[in-house]
């Protein structure tokens, strides 16, 4: 060995030269490639996730609102149904004598008229609640937009 170590040195150069340089193996290649695209897929489904989520959100914000509008609207329909035969029997039974004074006809028109208005404000209530109901099960399709994204979800997942 010498002090400097130049002779050791030139041998693992000299060796370094009769190496041959390697070769990448097409396994290695193809699994480089898998790879390539599981990172592609998992940008695309991070991206669709988010998406959906969203999605999803706003679809529980829509139905917390389209709740609280129907409740609301309930209970002004059912505080006008009250209103409306609450004046009548008042007039039936407070005010009797005036009541019994007045004509056969405005009789049966109070009696009458707030009855089927409370008929018709309940049926129409009761029609507005379940309509959304039947229309969701009419055809017991899946919405398109919910389809795009099954669509979607599918073709990542056959990807990989």
């Amino acid at each position: 060995m010498s002090p400097t170590g130049e002779q050791d040195l030139s041998a693992i150069a000299e060796h370094g030269k009769t190496l041959e340089t390697p070769t990448i193996p097409t396994e290695f290649e193809e699994r480089l490639d898998a790879l390539e695209l599981a990172i592609e897929q998992a940008g695309r489904s991070a991206a669709l996730v988010v998406k959906v989520d969203n999605y999803v959100s706003d679809l529980r914000a829509d139905i917390r609102s389209l709740r609280t509008t129907r409740f609301f609207l309930v209970l002004i329909t059912l505080l006008f149904i009250a209103g409306i035969n609450t004046a009548v029997f008042f007039l039936l039974f407070h005010h009797g004598a005036w009541f019994w004074l007045q004509e056969a006809y405005f009789k049966t028109a109070m009696v009458v008229g707030s009855l089927t208005s409370s008929v018709v404000l309940l049926s129409i209530m009761l029609k507005g609640a379940f309509h959304s109901l039947s229309e969701r099960t009419k055809d017991d399709t899946v919405p398109p937009n919910l389809k795009e994204i099954f669509d979607a979800v599918k073709t990542l997942t056959d990807a990989k």
